[in-house]
Order: structure tokens, then C-alpha cells, then sequence
């Protein structure tokens, strides 16, 4: 009533139902005309009714659910008794006199549906501009923010901002689930809206929208606006999934070939290798990263983390995922000095540490010129990862070094032969239901045969360990007192392994 658009209209009944709200506006013929077409909650307006049909529609108008009722007549005109029973229906009567049905339709239709058309005009700019490509996350919060009262961001599973401020509310909770959240609070509303869901890694992104508050209408365009802009981000993260996955393949096939070629790298090798971005020319020290549990699941989140781990670290090497282990290296047109391969060791060091939750270790390779001793320093970074672990008399890092006694137990343990043997003489110790009693083997020959230290490393009580060796011992028939036979199981679970 208090909109321009009802200009000279007078209510002349039905003044209790004026809290109802209008949803959409009806032109009706005044002599019989069919209210149920209409939709509920509606304005239906009437062209110059006469006193007897006005009144013999509004009980009509109220059964379909009508909130309004306009009429082009004089308020003088409408019957003492029409009024009467708009206040008794609760109906609110409106008299326009000069107003033109359809002219008065459509004024009010814009009037009614202004919120909707706002929230579809807003929709189809964002849509305009985020088909421009590429739609990344930071041109996606770019076309958010100017188009929507709020402030928008878009963050990683872990609260990471990818694009915009990160929001002024801790939301590790919801981050957790992949369901929408809206909170209100006394800073005002937040919207959290998932992209990229799937039933086995959660949602991977999330959009947010902050604001100090909003109207209902403002909340429905904002998260109609963050529904089209999850699937802009689902398929940016899709497309950027794809590709990496691509590139990962090619890296590990030119990789590959490069490890295999040994003396004779192939012309093409080459120039697979200087697509892919890499120096063959010059020395390379190599680094074998290698997850410590073989059966855990490996990821491309993993790899970025550790992509990103070794950048900060003053290592912007190439990382290629090989055989669920990583291959890097560091190439230097100059041989590095002893210094610089130490300077090396301690950044990968630092890089594992920065990475807390995944038990990774490493072999770094000897500096070795070319492309052929890029290869010869990856293998063996390969073999040092190997021997690397978290166990007694292990080393997370372990590097070339001329007078490392382990290098010479390794290149023993590593032949085909010796692995062969080696599963003959333990026997049933590497049957699955065994691996307590094989593990129990191993720590108790490292730590030099010692029940007491390897019931300390196990966390476990002594006596369990001495029931596990007197077990051992009768699962394969030796006596683990006898020095040589000691000796050759340790070499054994070495190769095994």
C-alpha cells in the first residue's frame, strides 16, 4: 500500500488481512470469473465489477487463497455490505478507480517479483562472466564480490584461502562435512556452500560469503549466486585434476625411460624430458622420497604438499610420482661442493619434518653429470630410501657416503639371488598372520640381540618377547644363541623386506 505504485488506491474492507503476503498478480474477467486458474496468494485485480458480483466473488477469491483484491471502481460505489463481508473474510478490498487493469498488472507484477528479478539478473551476470575463461577461484571471488552484498572467499578443505580474506570465523567443523551451513551470530550472517563433493574425499573447496547482515531476499540471492559459482570452481578443480593427472603420467613415463636407458639416452628422451621443463645438462643430485606404509593411500594432495614443502625449503626441484614413491633432483650447471651436497641434505630434512602426519624418508644420491648420471644418482637414491626408515639404527635420511658400512650391507642384501634365499631360510615368518614375529625378529637382531631393549622399542613386556623368540625359533628350527645363524637372519630380513 505504501508503494508508488498504488497511488490513489483506498482500502475499503478487509483491513485484518493486510499482513498476507502478495506472490503474484491476476487480471480476472469481473462476470464469472474462473479463480481457480489462479495461483494461491495472489492480487487479483477486476475491471469495474457491479455491487452484486463483487460481493459474490469475494467469498470465491477467498477459497482460492487470494491475498488482495483490486477493483477499477469508486470506493462510493462498493456496497456497505460488500465491505462487511471483506472484514468478516479478512480479504483486503482495494479501490483504484483510474487504474487500468493491465497497466496496474504489470506494475505490480514488477513490484512482486523485483526480488526474483534482481536474483535472476544478478545470476546471469555472474554466469557471463565466469563462462569468460579462466574461471579460477580468484576470477570466481572477483566476480562474487562485485556483484553480491559480501564478502567472499573460497578456501581448501583445511581452511587454506585460495581466493579472497580468509572469513572472521573459525570453521574447522564445517569444513569437515560436505553439507551447506548458514550461521548467524552476533557478527552478523556467514554462508559456507561445498564444491566438488564425492561420497569418498568430502568436498575439497568451499565458498563463503560474510557479511555484517542480510535480508531473507539478500540471503536467497547470495546462495543462488554461490550455486552457480561451485559448479564455475567444481569444474576449474576438475579440469586442473585432469591435467595434473595428465602430467604426472608423462613425467613418469619420460622418467621411465630415462632410468632405463642407462648409457643410451635416446634423442627423444631428451626432448620429452625438456618439455616436461627439466635440465639434463649439468650435475644432478637425486632424492627418492618414500612413504614408510607401503599400503597408505597416496594422493595429489599429498604431492602438492610435498612439491610445496621442498620449494620452501630452498629445493625447487622436479618432483615425478614413481611406484607410490617420489623421484626429485637438484641440478647445478657446476659440481657441487660438499658444502652445497650437505646444504641439500639438510633442506629435504627439514622439508619431511614440515610435513607432520605422513611418515615419509628419503636417499639422496651422489652428484653425477649428465643425463645418464641423473639416472645413476636417482638409483641410488632409490637404494639408500630403501635402508631408510624410523626404526633402531635407521636414518629418516640417508645419503650417498663413501664409507657408509650400510651402503656395503645393502648392495649384499640387494641381489635377486639373496633375496631369494632369504625368503627360504625365514620360512614361515613371512607368512601375513607371522608379521608380530617377523617384526620382533628384526628389532631384536638390530638392537644386538637384546630381549630387554626390543621389549622397550615394541612397548611391550620382556617376557612376550622371549615367548615371541622361543615361537621363532620353533617356526624355523635354529637357535637364535648361535652367532652365525644370527648374522645370516639379519641379513635375511633385509632382503626381505
Amino acid at each position: 500500500m505504501a508503494s508508488p505504485v498504488l497511488d490513489g488506491a483506498s482500502l475499503i474492507g478487509g483491513a485484518g488481512g493486510l499482513e498476507q503476503t502478495v506472490a503474484d498478480v491476476h487480471v480476472c474477467a469481473p462476470t464469472e470469473p474462473d479463480l481457480a486458474q489462479f495461483s494461491a496468494h495472489a492480487a487479483l485485480i477486476l475491471d469495474t465489477p457491479s455491487g452484486y458480483q463483487l460481493e459474490t466473488i469475494l467469498p470465491r477469491a477467498r477459497a482460492s487463497q487470494a491475498s488482495v483484491l483490486i477493483v477499477r471502481t469508486g470506493p462510493a460505489a462498493v456496497l456497505s455490505s460488500t465491505r462487511w463481508l471483506a472484514d468478516r473474510l479478512a480479504l483486503p478490498l482495494i479501490a483504484m478507480p483510474e487504474a487500468t487493469p493491465l497497466g496496474l498488472a504489470q506494475r505490480l507484477h514488477a513490484l512482486v517479483h523485483g526480488a526474483e528479478t534482481h536474483r535472476g539478473l544478478t545470476c546471469a551476470r555472474l554466469a557471463a562472466q565466469l563462462s569468460r575463461r579462466p574461471a579460477s577461484p580468484a576470477s570466481t571471488v572477483r566476480a562474487l564480490n562485485t556483484l553480491l552484498p559480501a564478502h567472499c572467499a573460497i578456501l581448501s578443505s583445511e581452511g587454506t584461502p585460495l581466493a579472497g580474506d580468509p572469513p572472521t570465523r573459525q570453521l574447522d567443523d564445517t569444513l569437515r562435512t560436505a553439507v551447506p551451513a548458514t550461521i548467524r551470530d552476533e557478527a552478523g550472517v556467514l554462508i559456507a556452500l561445498p564444491a566438488g563433493a564425492t561420497a569418498r574425499r568430502g568436498a575439497p573447496l568451499w565458498l563463503i560469503a560474510e557479511t555484517a547482515g542480510m535480508t531473507d531476499t539478500e540471503l536467497h540471492t547470495i546462495k543462488a549466486a554461490l550455486d552457480i559459482a561451485a559448479w564455475a570452481v567444481t569444474a576449474w578443480s576438475t579440469t586442473n585434476q585432469l591435467e595434473a593427472a595428465h602430467n604426472a603420467a608423462f613425467q613418469a613415463s619420460v622418467l621411465t625411460e630415462l632410468l632405463t636407458a642407462g648409457d643410451q639416452v635416446t634423442p627423444q628422451t631428451v626432448e620429452q624430458a625438456l618439455e616436461a621443463g627439466w635440465t639434463l645438462d649439468g650435475w644432478h643430485i637425486g632424492v627418492r622420497i618414500r612413504p614408510t606404509d607401503t599400503t597408505a593411500r597416496r594422493s595429489q594432495a599429498t604431492t602438492t604438499r610435498l612439491h610445496h614443502a621442498l620449494k620452501a625449503h630452498q629445493l625447487p626441484a622436479p618432483l615425478v610420482e614413481l611406484g607410490g614413491s617420489w623421484a626429485a633432483w637438484l641440478s647445478e650447471p657446476d659440481e657441487p661442493t660438499p658444502n652445497r651436497f650437505s646444504a641439500v641434505i639438510a633442506a629435504v630434512r627439514r622439508s619431511l619434518t614440515s610435513m607432520p602426519g605422513t611418515a615419509l624418508v628419503a636417499g639422496i644420491g651422489r652428484a653425477q653429470p649428465g643425463p645418464t648420471g641423473l639416472a645413476k644418482s636417482l638409483t641410488e637414491a632409490w637404494e639408500l630410501a630403501q635402508i631408510a626408515g624410523f626404526s633402531p639404527g635407521r636414518h629418516r635420511i640417508e645419503h650417498a657416503g663413501t664409507t657408509d658400512p650400510r651402503r656395503l650391507i645393502l648392495a649384499v642384501v640387494s641381489g635377486n639371488e639373496t633375496v631369494r634365499r632369504s625368503h627360504l631360510l625365514l620360512g614361515a615368518l613371512l607368512a601375513p598372520a607371522n608379521k608380530t614375529l617377523l617384526d620382533t625378529l628384526e628389532t631384536y637382531l638390530t638392537l644386538e640381540s637384546s630381549a630387554s631393549a626390543t621389549a622397550k622399542s615394541l612397548h611391550v613386556h620382556r617376557n612376550t618377547v622371549l615367548k615371541r623368540l622361543d615361537r621363532i625359533e620353533k617356526l624355523l628350527d635354529m637357535r637364535l644363541e648361535d652367532p652365525a645363524i644370527r648374522f645370516a637372519l639379519r641379513i635375511a630380513c633385509s632382503a626381505a623386506r
